[in-house]
């Protein structure tokens, strides 16, 4: 029996650093509401980096990284690419990063 798998489609996040971390990109675009579920999701396999399955919440990703999640509703892809120059304020996460392509109701 083949499962079917549906993609969703791409998402940029753009990021205006060098890295990010990978539970840190899930949480950001509203995939995974905390680092448990992160981690849960990343235990059962279900998040490839670059074609690779990864098993690290903590995974730094650079520019260029792709990571792909199997979802309930489909495969995910998010592209990690370079955004706006770092202002140097650090006070949130969600300040230095912006998501292109999400449904609104993930925004």
């Amino acid at each position: 029996m083949w499962a079917t798998v549906v993609h969703t489609g791409g998402v940029d996040i753009e990021i205006s650093g060098d890295v990010i971390r990978l539970g840190q990109l899930l949480k950001f675009s509203n995939l995974v509401t905390d680092g448990g579920e992160a981690k849960a999701l990343i235990a059962d396999g279900a998040v490839r980096v670059d074609g690779e399955t990864e098993t690290r919440r903590g995974r730094q990703l650079g520019i260029g990284s792709r990571v792909e999640i199997d979802l309930p509703e489909g495969r995910q892809e998010l592209r990690v690419v370079h955004g706006e120059p770092d202002s140097g304020d650090h006070s949130a996460v969600r300040d230095r990063l912006s998501v292109k392509g999400l449904p609104v109701h993930w925004r």
